[in-house]
C-alpha cells in the first residue's frame, strides 16, 4: 500500500491511498486523479507505516509521479470505472 501525496508551495499532503502492481506503475481510485488541482507536483510515498513520523525513525521511499491514466469511461465522483493508474520515475 502507498501514499499518493500532492504538494503546493512546499505543503505535501497525503491525497489518496494506493496498490503497488509492479516497479512502475500504482493502481489508485479515478477521483484520486481527477480531483487534484492541476498544479503542483504528485508523488507516491512507499514503505510507511506511520503518516506522521513522529519518532523520526521510520524511513520511506518517494518517488515523482510522471504519468496519470484515468478508465475511458469514469465519469467523476466515486462510481462505475472509479479506477486509474499513475507511473512513477
Amino acid at each position: 500500500i502507498i501514499s499518493l501525496r500532492w504538494s503546493l508551495l512546499g505543503i505535501e499532503q497525503h491525497v489518496c491511498g494506493g496498490t503497488i502492481i509492479d516497479n512502475l506503475w500504482i493502481l489508485t481510485a479515478g477521483h484520486c486523479i481527477t480531483e487534484i488541482p492541476l498544479p503542483g507536483p504528485m508523488h507516491v510515498i512507499a514503505g510507511m507505516t506511520d503518516m506522521k513520523n513522529e519518532s523520526g525513525e521510520e524511513q520511506w521511499q518517494k518517488i515523482k509521479v510522471v504519468e496519470k491514466i484515468v478508465h475511458k469511461d469514469y465519469n467523476g465522483s466515486v462510481a462505475c470505472n472509479d479506477i486509474a493508474l499513475v507511473s512513477n520515475d
